[in-house]
């Protein structure tokens, strides 16, 4: 199921089960980078329900991102994750993300 927003121009796609229970979703934003100017796609938000999890329900969201995206013309898509986030990480990498920018934080 997909939902366009006429307002900002976001795209959600939600992973359901047979029964149309809601098991995540995937959150996008068009945009372009500051830096290279390239038309860019941003994962928002990647979202598994607990039920969902260890399915295959990320990994077919982030397929089907990256699908609409190219299919849309874009030529990055980009995302943010927390650096303890390992799971969400690990599934990046294996689906060919790499960094690009590192930010630092300090609390104060």
């Amino acid at each position: 199921m997909a939902y366009k927003s006429k307002v900002s121009r976001a795209t959600i796609f939600i992973a359901e089960d047979q029964a149309q229970t809601p098991l995540g979703f995937v959150h996008l934003h068009p945009g372009s980078d500051h830096y290279f100017k390239a038309k860019q796609c941003h994962i928002s938000d990647l979202i598994v329900a607990p039920e969902g999890r260890g399915q295959g329900v990320g990994k077919l969201l982030m397929a089907k991102a990256e699908a609409w995206a190219e299919s849309e013309g874009y030529e990055r898509l980009t995302l943010n994750v927390f650096a303890g986030n390992e799971r969400a990480r690990k599934l990046y990498e294996e689906l060919g993300f790499g960094a690009d920018v590192v930010k630092y934080v300090k609390e104060i």
